[in-house]
């Protein structure tokens, strides 16, 4: 072997160990990341461990610009002068910006941000959600979410792309999150719920019209009785007594305000819910007619020695209920249902049927058979007479002294 083909053969030697090395180092690159591993660097690392700092939370939106607060550990929601927002709304948020896990790297090109829905909120036209969170300090964390789908690793994650207001560089990122954009879906919408079996009375004093008052003597009776019912009158629907007592089960809240930023109505309906286990329920209810809303503030007391009658296995504390639920609704407004309210607010005279509607109605149904009787008799008369003259002239004859 002469010199020339050894050099030859160390080079190509050479080549052979550092293309081996080279392999050798991409064999050694990490897996495809899965969420959950360590190889998922959090987008914002320290995050989980600030969580309870965390005293405002704003969405900044194609939809619009709304934030919620945190007042003496209870979240509101700012334009709605701080009511109570939904828990659940809240956890989603927080829960789902500490798992914010990068999946992927993608451009760093501002000019194709908006493929990714990614631009600046100042932008305009931009498609981007910037979610913030802020403590009394300053700014904890900030992120701009743009397209968003299911994940299809992990049905219970979202894929998104992710960027820092203030970083050119653009992820894939999944959390758990699933913003709500819209302000009012995230009021808690329960006012309270006060089963019907529970309900003893209801009396409705109406702005105009007669008083309505409904009442069982005991929890066990299957239908409520209606009171004062005039003479020979019937309650022929039941049920509509029954849908007043059970407006209370599950109240919620169509919207919401403060009670010292409305104008004291000139008129109100009100209606008083008493319970067997000594609650009592006062609704002042003023319709709107020009919006046609029903909007209403709630009042509660409680006699916890009130207690015959009542099929309510529960250990109900009145008192504690009454105190929770004022703590809840005092100085506020609620916009409630118009279907409840209407069933609520019914015209006394359309609960009951008259004596004399009675009475006209089974006139009218005497009269209804007799007829039928004289059409079933002419009937069967003009099937005999089509084949015997003489019962033909007994017809013609009935008829002409009907139309006498």
């Amino acid at each position: 072997m002469n010199k020339q083909t050894l050099a030859l053969l160390s080079i190509v030697t050479l080549v052979m160990l550092v293309a081996a090395l080279q392999m050798s180092k991409k064999d050694q690159r990490p897996p495809e990341a899965v969420i959950g591993d360590n190889s998922n660097p959090a987008l914002f690392p320290s995050l989980t461990e600030q969580l309870d700092k965390v005293s405002r939370i704003e969405i900044n939106s194609p939809e619009g610009v709304f934030s919620v607060s945190k007042n003496n550990a209870i979240w509101g929601l700012d334009s709605k002068q701080g009511y109570p927002v939904a828990s659940d709304k809240v956890a989603q948020v927080l829960n789902g910006m500490a798992s914010l896990n990068r999946i992927e790297a993608k451009t760093q090109k501002d000019s194709l941000y908006h493929k990714l829905e990614l631009q600046d909120r100042s932008v305009e036209g931009a498609k981007s959600t910037q979610v913030s969170l802020n403590s009394a300090e300053g700014s904890i964390a900030s992120v701009l979410i743009g397209k968003t789908s299911m994940a299809k690793t992990d049905t219970s994650l979202q894929a998104m792309y992710v960027r820092l207001p203030k970083d050119k560089q653009t992820w894939l990122a999944h959390s758990p999150m699933r913003l709500e954009k819209n302000p009012d879906n995230w009021l808690d919408k329960d006012i309270l719920k006060i089963a019907q079996k529970r309900i003893q009375s209801v009396s409705v004093s109406p702005a105009s019209g007669e008083p309505v008052h409904i009442s069982k003597a005991s929890a066990e009776d299957s239908d409520y009785q209606f009171q004062d019912l005039p003479a020979g009158a019937k309650v022929e629907k039941a049920y509509q007594l029954g849908s007043m007592a059970s407006i209370l089960a599950s109240l919620s809240l169509e919207d919401v305000k403060a009670a010292k930023d409305a104008e004291t109505p000139a008129e109100r309906n009100q209606a008083v819910f008493k319970t067997f286990d000594g609650l009592s329920v006062t609704m002042d209810i003023h319709h709107q007619a020009e919006a046609d809303q029903y909007w209403a503030s709630l009042s509660l007391q409680a006699d916890p020695t009130a207690t015959a009658g009542t099929a309510n296995s529960d250990s109900v504390d009145v008192v504690k209920e009454a105190t929770d639920i004022n703590a809840k609704t005092q100085g506020w407004l609620y916009q409630l249902t118009n279907y409840k309210m209407e069933n609520l607010l019914k015209p006394r005279a359309e609960l009951f049927t008259t004596a004399e509607a009675l009475a006209n109605r089974d006139s009218q149904a005497d009269s209804s058979v007799d007829g039928n009787a004289l059409a079933d008799a002419l009937a069967n008369a003009g099937s005999q007479a089509a084949s015997n003259p003489m019962q033909q002239r007994q017809a013609l004859d009935l008829l002409k002294s009907l139309g006498q």
